[in-house]
């Protein structure tokens, strides 16, 4: 019994010190930032062109990604004269020549009358011509009244067939 209040002593200090050890993180811990959310990325997932590569067939024509739109096409007589009207990314629309770049690994393969290739880093992608709306560029002019010839002028007499 002689050592008991040594054993309640110790048991009496390491709990003091539990206790300033928490009240002191809790007066000195750092503010909290805000965590962002972590970002969920969708896994590589070649598409049905890429597979053929793979196992040895040829790249297939594929349908180009939304960032370009094709608005008009000039096809010439010379394949390599023809042209393409594109836009690319919301930028202003420009003409791309055959073999030229629209963006950095992506060039213009072929002209047809109603889609363009691009090549992608390699890859064939087709682009279409919007479908055309029904009126499209047509535009209709009011009649006007009948022209009359200037004043002094006779206007030409057609004489009428007879029989």
């Amino acid at each position: 019994m002689k050592r008991l209040p040594l054993i309640i002593n110790i048991i009496l200090f390491s709990m003091l010190c539990v206790v300033v050890t928490y009240w002191g993180m809790q007066i000195f811990k750092p503010a909290s930032r805000p965590i962002q959310a972590p970002v969920s990325v969708d896994g590589y997932q070649p598409s049905v062109g890429q597979w053929g590569d793979l196992f040895g067939l040829s790249a297939t024509t594929q349908a180009a990604p939304s960032s370009y739109q094709l608005k008009g096409v000039i096809v010439a007589a010379n394949p390599k004269d023809s042209v393409a009207i594109i836009v690319v990314e919301g930028q202003p629309n420009f003409t791309v020549g055959i073999g030229k770049e629209l963006m950095p690994n992506v060039r213009l393969q072929e002209v047809h009358a109603d889609h363009v290739i691009v090549s992608e880093s390699g890859i064939p992608r087709r682009v279409d011509l919007p479908a055309p709306t029904p009126h499209a560029g047509i535009v209709q002019v009011a009649p006007s009244a009948p022209i009359s010839p200037a004043p002094g002028l006779v206007p030409p007499q057609i004489p009428s067939p007879t029989k």
